[in-house]
């Protein structure tokens, strides 16, 4: 007699395999765009300092290696919001808003360039 093996929980959460395959890549990727998109985010409250003052001005004072071309990118992609709402100029901002910042650690925290080559002179 032939045993059927029996599906392991683990497999409980794939789609039904009525999905076309192409189908089941496109649903893998958005999962994975999405945590990855989220992973990014860095939240910052604005504090009294900066009541009244420009998003440029405070992103720049918060991350002093960023460059302003890296910002202005940012702005254009709207990787930046302001209370969840999506901006795509420099705004003024105002105590206790929520800036959201989607750009990657590496470029964030990124240091200044070190010395590659350095002669005698």
């Amino acid at each position: 007699m032939v045993e059927i093996p029996k599906i392991s929980s683990q497999l409980a959460f794939l789609p039904r395999p009525h999905f076309s395959f192409l189908q089941i890549i496109i649903y893998k990727l958005a999962l994975y765009s999405f945590t990855m998109y989220n992973s990014l985010m860095k939240k910052i409250v604005v504090d009294k300092k900066f009541n009244n003052k420009k998003l440029i001005d405070f992103i720049l004072y918060s991350f002093p290696t960023l460059g302003i071309n890296t910002i202005y990118k940012a702005l254009r992609k709207k990787d930046i919001r302001i209370n969840g709402k999506k901006v795509s100029e420099n705004q003024t901002i105002f105590e206790n808003d929520e800036v959201l910042i989607y750009i990657s650690d590496n470029v964030l925290f990124s240091n200044q360039l070190s010395i590659v080559f350095e002669d005698e002179n």
